[in-house]
């Protein structure tokens, strides 16, 4: 069974600087929240007077949560979300970044379809659209010139998330 356990690992830059990566993986769930986390890291390298952290590696972290030296302070509110609005976090904060994610992603999210034609279809039901069917739509020309202007679209281990704009 993997650990899917959200790290970091911490190292610091004067560390980095003397040519050493001396540091430790510290699992982000095991802290309440960011200024606990930055406590830990402290205390692993309270060696040093202030030390400047590095975060070398991460596993199982949101894309644009951390960075090099810093890490988002909502990210803890994101372990919080059950793991449906996690999911649909991640895949905004594909097109966006993770601040802007964490904001609106739950509320501008439209469905998740395999492709632009099942969103379009969807849509056209939604929308009550009564299409007679000796009538044949393009449904993809339908995505590209009247839906792409009001939504936006990221694909993800073959699902498109779609969300409104």
């Amino acid at each position: 069974m993997s650990n899917t356990s959200p790290k970091l690992y911490v190292g610091t830059w004067h560390k980095y600087g003397s040519g050493s990566i001396d540091g430790k993986y510290l699992e982000l769930d095991d802290y309440a929240d960011q200024s606990e986390f930055y406590s830990a890291c402290h205390e692993l390298h309270r060696d040093e007077h202030d030390p400047e952290f590095m975060f070398q590696d991460a596993q199982n972290l949101p894309y644009g949560s951390y960075g090099e030296s810093w890490v988002s302070e909502q990210l803890w509110d994101f372990f919080d979300l059950d793991s449906q609005d996690q999911e649909v976090i991640l895949a905004y904060s594909t097109i966006s970044d993770f601040e802007q994610a964490m904001k609106v992603a739950v509320d501008r999210f439209a469905g998740c379809f395999a492709s632009h034609n099942d969103f379009v279809e969807e849509w056209i039901e939604n929308m009550g659209i009564d299409i007679p069917t000796c009538i044949e739509v393009d449904l993809e020309a339908t995505w590209r010139a009247n839906l792409t202007h009001d939504y936006s679209d990221t694909r993800i281990d073959g699902e498109n998330y779609y969300f409104h704009a």
